[in-house]
C-alpha cells in the first residue's frame, strides 16, 4: 500500500493535488468486509499550513456489495466527498472522527485506511437491488421464492403462550 504513503515533510506549504485510481485488489488487501469489489477514482487536495494538514477527499466509482435481501452481488454508485484534518502532537489525544493526530516525527501519512472507511461510509444503510444508488439488477428469484417459503412457516415459542394469560391488572 506504499502508493497510498503521502510524504508531507518536503512539501511547500499550499495545497497540492493526488489522484488514485482504487480496484479490486485494493479491497482485497484492505479486507473491507461492505465492499468485495471496486473500481474507483479519489482526487485528494492535501492543504499544507504551518500547524497542520487538511486532507479533502473527493470519491466516485463502483461498489460490489452484496444485496440485503438476496446475497445477490450489488452494484451501487458512490460519491463521497470528505475531510479530515491532520494536528500534530500526542497521538493518544482523540479529538473527533475527522481529527486525526500524529506524532511530530511523522513525515508521511496513509490514506489508504481512510479512503477504506470513506468509501465504506458512503454506501447506504439498506443495500437492495432496485433501491436507490443500486444499478440495473433485480434480486434473485430464487432466493425470493426461498425468503416467501420460510416467512410463511411461523414457529411459536410455548413459553410465549404462557405469559399471555397473566394478568397485568392483577384481576
Amino acid at each position: 500500500m506504499k502508493d497510498y504513503k503521502i510524504p508531507f515533510r518536503g512539501l511547500s506549504l499550499g495545497i497540492h493535488r493526488y489522484s488514485f485510481e482504487i480496484d479490486d485488489r485494493f479491497f482485497e488487501i484492505t479486507g473491507n468486509p461492505e465492499v468485495q469489489k471496486g473500481k474507483f477514482t479519489v482526487t485528494l487536495d492535501l492543504e499544507k499550513s504551518e500547524s497542520m494538514l487538511v486532507l479533502n477527499f473527493h470519491i466516485e466509482g463502483t461498489a460490489i456489495t452484496e444485496c440485503d435481501r438476496c446475497l445477490e452481488e450489488l452494484e451501487m454508485d458512490i460519491r463521497a466527498d470528505d475531510k479530515l484534518f491532520v494536528k500534530f502532537g500526542e497521538p493518544e489525544e482523540e479529538e473527533s472522527e475527522e481529527v486525526v493526530v500524529l506524532p511530530e516525527t511523522a513525515f508521511q501519512i496513509d490514506v489508504s485506511s481512510y479512503i477504506n472507511d470513506f468509501i465504506a461510509l458512503a454506501l447506504p444503510l439498506r443495500k437492495v437491488h432496485g433501491e436507490e444508488g443500486a444499478r440495473g439488477q433485480s434480486c434473485s428469484r430464487e432466493m425470493l421464492d426461498r425468503l416467501e417459503e420460510h416467512s410463511n412457516h411461523q414457529t411459536f415459542d410455548p413459553r410465549w403462550e404462557k405469559l399471555k394469560e397473566i394478568d397485568l391488572n392483577g384481576n
